[in-house]
C-alpha cells in the first residue's frame, strides 16, 4: 500500500499524518460492509482520540461563519429545489486551505492524497471497482483520472437536502461526524427507498421526499464516519432536523468524483457522466466540452 503524503512544507507532522490515515484504514477494514439499500460502511472511533480533540476545540465555525456553498448564480441555474444558501464549509486540500489550525492541515494532506485514499477504498470493496472500471491495473496513473474534495461543513437551520444518488461521476463519499456530544444520531444522512422499486437516478437532480421512504439513519455521533459508494440506487437525503445538531451538524467529507467527462474514454460517446444539474449549458461551457472531448482521443487520456 502507498504511503504518499500531500506536505506543504513546515505545515505538517509526517508521522500525525500517517497515524491519521493507519486508524482510518483499521476502523474501515473493521467495519460490516452492507449491500443494501446501497454499499455503505459505518465506521466508529475513526480519527484518533487526540485528533478528534483538536477537532473540536479548533471548530473554524466558532470563528467564522464559513463560506456558502456555491456562488448564488450557479445555485439559482439548478435544475431542482435546493437550500443551498444555508450551508457552509471550508476547503481542507492543502494547495486551497485557508485554516491555519495544525488539525486541518493535517486531516487535508491525510486525505486530500487519492495515491493513498484510493487504494484503501479499493481494498475494501474491489468487486464494486472492478464491476465500474474493469482492469484499473492496465490503466497508467489511474488514480490521476479523478479529482477529490476535502472540506468540514456546518448547516444552517431550514437547510436540507431531498432524494438524492450524487453526481453521474461520483464514485465515494465519506461523511466524519464530528459530534461533541451524543444523542443526536438521528440527525445523519437518511438512506431511502423509492416508493416504486424501479427508480434509479443517474444523479443530475434530486427529488421531492414523498416518493420515498427513511429506512436507515447514519447516526451523527461522536467520531463516526459513513463511508459509500454511488450507484444509481444510492438514494440519500439530510432532514431538516440535522440542522438542529449542536454547531449545525459540523462534519468532514471527503467525495471522489471521476474528472470531466469521466475518467474512460467511453468510444460511443454518451452524456451519461456529464454533470446536468444546471438548467442551460454556455457556449463556453459547451466549446470547453468539444475541445477536452478532442484532446482526450487525441491524447487517450482525460
Amino acid at each position: 500500500m502507498t504511503t504518499s503524503v500531500v506536505i506543504m512544507s513546515g505545515s505538517t507532522d509526517l508521522n500525525e499524518i500517517l497515524a491519521i490515515r493507519e486508524r482510518f484504514a483499521s476502523r474501515l477494514a473493521a467495519a460490516e460492509l452492507v449491500m443494501l439499500p446501497f454499499p455503505h460502511l459505518l465506521l466508529t472511533d475513526v480519527l484518533p482520540e487526540a485528533v478528534y480533540a483538536e477537532v473540536l476545540r479548533d471548530n473554524p465555525f466558532h470563528e467564522s461563519d464559513g463560506k456558502a456553498f456555491g456562488d448564488a448564480p450557479w445555485a439559482k441555474r439548478l435544475r431542482f429545489e435546493h437550500t443551498y444558501d444555508k450551508r457552509f464549509q471550508f476547503d481542507l486540500v492543502p494547495s486551497k486551505s485557508e485554516l491555519k489550525a495544525p488539525v486541518w492541515k493535517r486531516l487535508g494532506a491525510a486525505f486530500a492524497d487519492l495515491a493513498w485514499l484510493g487504494p484503501v477504498l479499493r481494498g475494501r470493496f474491489p468487486d464494486y471497482f472492478s464491476l465500474r472500471f474493469g482492469d484499473i491495473d492496465r490503466i497508467d496513473r489511474f488514480w490521476d483520472l479523478f479529482k477529490n474534495e476535502v472540506f468540514v461543513q456546518r448547516l444552517d437551520p431550514g437547510y436540507r437536502l431531498n432524494a438524492h444518488t450524487d453526481v453521474p461521476g461520483r464514485v465515494a463519499t465519506c461523511i466524519f461526524s464530528f459530534a461533541s456530544v451524543p444523542g443526536y444520531e438521528r440527525c445523519g444522512t437518511q438512506f431511502l427507498v423509492p416508493k416504486d422499486p424501479r427508480w434509479r437516478c443517474w444523479g443530475n437532480l434530486h427529488y421531492p421526499l414523498d416518493g420515498f421512504d427513511v429506512v436507515k439513519v447514519s447516526p451523527y455521533a461522536p467520531n463516526a464516519a459513513l463511508v459509500f459508494f454511488k450507484t444509481r440506487h444510492a438514494w440519500h437525503s439530510v432532514g431538516t432536523d440535522a440542522a438542529l445538531a449542536p454547531d449545525g451538524r459540523f462534519n468532514m467529507q471527503v467525495q471522489i468524483t471521476e474528472a470531466g467527462d469521466g475518467a474512460l474514454i467511453d468510444l460511443s460517446e454518451p452524456t451519461l457522466m456529464r454533470n446536468g444539474q444546471l438548467r442551460d449549458e454556455s457556449l463556453t461551457q459547451q466549446v470547453s466540452g468539444t475541445l477536452h472531448k478532442f484532446m482526450r482521443r487525441l491524447t487517450g487520456r482525460r
